[in-house]
Formats: structure tokens, sequence, C-alpha cells
């Protein structure tokens, strides 16, 4: 579905809080979404599928057309959720030059720095996409679904009290730092249960027996929370990883199985 392009440039220069060294590389897809894009405002966004709970997504520093993202869209709704995919970036995304990752504005840090998330992408979720779900699709619950980047913003989203559940992959939660706070409180922040699926070379912080484990487990929806790092995967693998590979197409619908499972569980009832 796919078309992959490589990575020629040191990876190392993403910055380990956004991506760690040897994470997979941008990912073109020609995957053709069976949903529509609306704007709400000046916010676009991708939704696809129909039932009383939702799902929204946050997608990777590669934006609204990467990857497998409205595949995993698609495969979300085929489970029976209303899901949303905003683009938080307003078309801007980062992108794959001779030397390695082209950031808009020239930095990580410049680029992302525009996005603080308690002024900027939750607000839009849940001033513009959670009403329009409910308003337009008669969503009672909702729930998060994020990758790298957007797994951070899920976390972040997860503080509030009306999010259901939340599953990431391969999460970049060392973002936080990037806004002054830290892996520790964002994750001790969170109100409903997570789902994680590390990749082999993300953080030891959000894998098995890790802090994050730890304040996950010491809260009260503890016991519904779950962590499973992909020990042959690379960061990204789930929206970019080469699915010729036996390896990664075998963890890819593993990863999604887990996904739609957890949502099964933990927001449908």
């Amino acid at each position: 579905d796919s078309t992959r392009q490589s990575l020629t440039g040191d990876v190392r220069d993403v910055m380990v809080c956004a991506c760690p060294p040897g994470s997979e590389p941008e990912l073109a897809s020609t995957y053709k979404p069976t949903g529509v894009v609306s704007t709400l405002d000046d916010l676009p966004v991708y939704t696809v599928g129909e039932g009383s709970c939702a799902v929204v997504v946050v997608y990777d520093i590669f934006g609204f057309d990467s990857g497998r993202t409205r595949l995993i869209c698609d495969q979300v709704a085929a489970a029976g959720y209303t899901v949303a995919l905003p683009d938080l970036f307003r078309g801007e995304k980062a992108s794959l030059g001779p030397q390695g990752i082209v950031w808009p504005g020239g930095s990580m840090n410049a680029w992302l720095g525009k996005y603080p998330p308690a002024t900027t992408v939750l607000p839009d979720i849940f001033d513009k996409v959670i009403p329009f779900l409910k308003g337009k699709h008669g969503a009672t619950k909702v729930g998060l679904l994020g990758f790298c980047y957007g797994a951070f913003v899920c976390f972040a989203a997860s503080a509030n009290s009306g999010i259901s559940c939340c599953a990431t992959a391969h999460p970049s939660l060392g973002l936080a730092e990037l806004y002054g706070g830290s892996v520790t409180e964002l994750v001790s922040s969170v109100k409903c249960p997570q789902l994680v699926l590390p990749a082999s070379n993300d953080a030891d912080i959000v894998k098995e027996g890790g802090e994050m484990s730890r304040i996950l487990d010491a809260k009260d929806f503890g016991g519904k929370c779950a962590i499973h790092t992909y020990k042959e995967m690379t960061h990204g693998f789930m929206c970019r990883g080469d699915v010729q590979k036996p390896e990664v197409a075998r963890d890819v619908r593993d990863g999604m199985e887990r996904i739609i499972a957890y949502l099964g569980q933990n927001l449908t009832v």
C-alpha cells in the first residue's frame, strides 16, 4: 500500500525526545482511505466509521497523510467506532531531506515549540473534535489512539476526565521536557487506562518495569493498564515499518489486534 523513502542522514539529528536513533523513516502512503475530510473552523479532520463510541487518532511528526495512519483509522472504524484524525499541524509536517529529517522552522524545538499542548492541540481536541463527534455522530464515549508525537499528545489529553481510555505505540513522551515538564509528571497526570506498545529503541521508562509502569500500576485503574514491548521492532513501526518484512507485518498485525481488543475492553463497556 505504501512507498518507502530511505533515511540517508544520521537519525540522531532528530533528537532522542522526538525519535530515538534507528527509528523508521518516513513512509509515503498510496492507500485509498474510505473516510472523508471536513473542516471544523480552520481544522481539517479525517472522519470514518459510525458508532456510539469514538476514537480520536493523533498522528506522528510526518503529518496528516503519512504512512499507514489513515489505514489504521479505517481498521479501527471497521471494529465499530467513529474515528476522527485531526490535522493538528494544519498542513505542516516534518519531511525527509538528503541529510535526514527536515523540520519546518529549521529545528524540532522551533517547530514543535509552536504547539504547547495546553494552548494549541488540546483545545483543538476538546473544543472542536470531541464536540463534533458528540454532536454530529452521537458519540457518548471517547478514547484516544496516538503514535510517536501523537502518543505524547494523547497522554496529555488523558489528564482530562472526559477520556475513557488511551492506546499508544512507540510513544515520544520525552517531548514533555520541551514544554517544561517531565515524563513522570505527564504519566502521573493521566486519569484513564493506558495501553502502551513501545519498540525496542524506545526509552526504558516506557517499557515493562520502568517508571511509567510503576506510576500506572499505583493508580486505581492500574489493573486495566498494559504495556507490551516489541523487542524486534524500531520506533515508528506501526505507522511506517516495512510490512514486506514478515516480522514487521506480524508485529503490525499483532499491534492492531491489541489496540482493537483494548478499545473493546475499556471503551465499549
